[in-house]
């Protein structure tokens, strides 16, 4: 059978984890609104993971003795991103580094301070939301 119209796609958020929800769709023109589509097959929401890996944080402003950094929040993976961790160490391999927990994920930044001036840092981050951190 030929399909005519055009393919449409629609997020629909704010649904309940590990639940079988079902749609229909109807078209609507200028006349009026046409009869419902039967129903869809199940549809089953996933549960939510971990939140994705976070690419690495990067500086917003140096200052002596601190430095404002800032990074981009992963992808929450159907969990919102609560809490940032970041690691702080003198070194690029991350040996023995200062741990900084629970970061609010909102606004994006924090200011490292107690930073020694004229020292390299190197930072890292992780990400948590309510099914655990990356």
């Amino acid at each position: 059978p030929k399909e005519s119209g055009t393919r449409r796609v629609r997020v629909i958020e704010d649904l309940e984890a590990r639940v079988s929800y079902y749609f229909q769709v109807c078209a609507r023109n200028e006349v009026g609104r046409g009869e419902w589509s039967n129903p869809s097959q199940a549809c089953e929401t996933q549960a939510p993971r971990k939140p994705s890996a976070p690419a690495a944080p990067h500086l917003v402003t140096p200052s002596s003795g601190s430095l404002l950094v800032g990074w981009f929040n992963p992808s929450g993976n159907g969990a919102t991103v609560d809490t940032i961790t970041l690691r702080v160490a003198d070194n690029k391999l991350m040996r023995d580094p200062r741990e900084i927990p629970d970061v609010p994920a909102a606004p994006q930044q924090f200011e490292v301070d107690e930073l020694t001036p004229g020292e390299t840092y190197y930072m890292a981050l992780s990400a948590t939301n309510v099914v655990g951190s990356t």
